[in-house]
């Protein structure tokens, strides 16, 4: 059981990375065509924060994201580069992903790293907490199929 939550809170943390591909609203689980976008470590926190589910972070969201040497962190519905203290969780995925994403698309992306086994979560709530805070992000785990 513990397995399994564990489990359900990588996938909500995926999903919080899978905004990048998926524009989904309340009523609506359709895809949209991937542009692909040259992405790099100066532009990926803007990119990604013209996103709908960076607006349905709770507003207390802390979420360290780590490609290699390079991380970016969320507070709120903030996307910043840098690193931060206390987060909820940290996620983990090689510097080349950054590029990757703007090319695929950040489902694919994370499909991709999580066959590789390229993908790293660590989660510093129970899950019972993850799961709670983050519960208005399951409407977004269509991308993660």
């Amino acid at each position: 059981m513990n397995k399994k939550l564990t489990i359900i809170g990588a996938v909500v943390v995926l999903v919080f990375i899978a905004f990048a591909v998926v524009d989904l609203n309340d009523q609506s689980t359709e895809y949209v065509v991937h542009e692909p976008v040259l992405l790099n470590a100066d532009n990926l926190a803007a990119y990604l924060s013209g996103y709908e589910l960076i607006n349905d972070l709770p507003s207390d969201a802390r979420i360290q994201v780590n490609f290699g040497e390079i991380s970016y962190y969320t507070i709120g519905q903030s996307i910043e580069k840098g690193e931060i203290d206390n987060s909820d969780l940290d996620i983990y995925l090689p510097e080349n992903y950054i590029g990757l994403i703007g090319e695929v698309g950040l489902c694919s992306a994370v499909s991709t790293a999580v066959s590789n086994k390229k993908l790293g979560v660590e989660v510093h709530l129970s899950n019972g907490k993850l799961l709670w805070k983050y519960k208005g992000l399951l409407k977004y785990r269509g991308c993660l199929g």
